[in-house]
């Protein structure tokens, strides 16, 4: 374990974010200090609750949680957030080696398990393959946005981001099972392809999101086209499934904005369409997201 230990101690994850959540505040406070070293966006919670509220603000990528806490337990709060994101990545850590733990973990998703007292070395390598598989689906998306953003702000257009996710998503695959599911994500994708540009950008973000670069187009030409393909979304039939919404969130970009930024804007933004009863179009406006 030495040897993996030395191989991972330096790696540095600047463009992921971390949710932890623990109780134990001498535990708590000994990993953050680990994370903050290699990651600059760490979130820490004392409890599920306030581990969920973090994670509706700021949509991190990797949650590292605690399956035993008091008011309930880790695997409830990774339910609440499977429900809001399927593809987010999740390490979860217990001192008990029941056997239903595992069978648990795996209905819930777990991509790893580490035991209390945590390893460091079984940590960071299980953070190490999380973080890969985050960056294979993130890199070429954030590729494109960095190159809009030296394009915007030689040029001085504006340009934005929708981030867009299917209601729900869940209860369908449970309902109609994984094909129907497979077939609805291309019958969007399709949708959304006919209706932007051809230089427009429309890439799957993970699970059941999208995002959406629309060039040269402020705040308020972004809103019209989302509303337009929630509105062809509502009110198409699907065969044999009941009707299927999307949610939505925009952000515009304007000098200064860093490719995070408008990703996590967008996500707060499309966090508060569901909040308001999903299949919602929400813009990002500071003022409005301001203490929130």
């Amino acid at each position: 374990m030495a040897t993996n230990l030395q191989q991972y101690l330096n790696d540095q994850y600047q463009d992921v974010k971390v949710l932890y959540v623990e109780e134990e505040k001498f535990s708590r406070e000994k990993l953050v200090r680990v994370l903050k070293r290699r990651f600059a966006n760490v979130y820490a919670a004392i409890d599920d609750v306030e581990g969920f509220q973090l994670y509706q603000r700021y949509q991190p990528d990797l949650i590292i949680c605690d399956i035993k806490m008091n008011q309930m337990s880790g695997l409830e709060l990774i339910n609440k957030i499977r429900a809001l994101n399927e593809q987010v990545q999740v390490i979860a850590t217990s001192a008990y080696d029941e056997n239903d733990f595992f069978i648990q973990c795996d209905a819930n998703k777990i991509n790893h398990f580490i035991f209390k007292p945590i390893d460091l070395g079984q940590l960071l390598h299980a953070i190490q393959k999380s973080v890969y598989k985050i960056k294979l689906e993130k890199e070429p998306i954030d590729d494109i946005l960095e190159m809009e953003i030296r394009r915007a702000e030689r040029l001085g257009q504006p340009f934005s981001i929708i981030s867009m996710d299917i209601d729900f998503f869940n209860h369908v695959n449970e309902r109609f099972g994984p094909q129907a599911g497979d077939t609805i994500l291309h019958t969007i994708s399709t949708i959304v392809q006919q209706r932007i540009r051809e230089s427009d950008i429309f890439a799957r973000w993970g699970g059941e999101e999208f995002i959406l670069l629309t060039t040269a187009t402020d705040s308020n030409g972004a809103q019209e086209l989302a509303e337009s393909i929630r509105s062809i979304i509502e009110d198409f039939k699907f065969n044999n499934i009941e009707k299927i919404t999307c949610s939505f969130g925009i952000a515009e970009f304007s000098k200064g904005k860093t490719k995070n930024n408008l990703i996590s804007e967008a996500n707060q933004a499309l966090t508060q369409s569901k909040n308001k009863g999903r299949n919602c179009v929400t813009l990002y406006s500071q003022e409005c997201f301001e203490g929130g």
